[in-house]
């Protein structure tokens, strides 16, 4: 199911996903980093050759989903031995999660969005279907 998505593969398994992150500290404190996620592209089940998992029936939208970058922003601020501000955005650029069709119980095959796993016609646990979010923290060691 590696590169494929469906009723019988489950959420999409892209064949390469990955995080990158650049981090630069100044002796001053501050922290600043860059991430980006990524989520190779997928299709539908119903393309595969395997006869298991191909279907007669393949709607739009999501039979294909791209490859989704993620980019997200975090900076830190460092004050004495004791206290640490963290602020960040994740999704600077507020990318919508790609949508896949929840196609029709009449239709063998046609459902590449299950109800379970597929939640808003979306695959909440492989895309960011939060987008754009905004974080604070802060931690004081005594």
């Amino acid at each position: 199911c590696v590169g494929y998505y469906g009723p019988t593969c489950g959420i999409p398994a892209p064949e390469w996903r990955h995080k990158a992150r650049v981090t630069l500290n100044t002796p001053q404190g501050v922290g600043l980093s860059l991430q980006w996620r990524y989520v190779g592209a997928v299709k539908s089940e119903s393309y595969s050759d395997n006869p298991s998992l191909h279907g007669p029936f393949v709607y739009d939208p999501g039979s294909k989903i791209d490859g989704q970058s993620y980019f997200d922003l975090a900076t830190t601020f460092t004050f004495g031995d004791h206290y640490n501000f963290r602020l960040g955005v994740n999704n600077i650029f507020d990318k919508m999660p790609p949508l896949s069709t929840s196609g029709s119980a009449s239709r063998a095959g046609s459902v590449l969005c299950p109800t379970g796993p597929c939640n808003g016609n979306t695959w909440p646990a492989t895309y960011d279907a939060l987008g754009r979010y905004i974080y604070a923290g802060v931690t004081l060691d005594f």
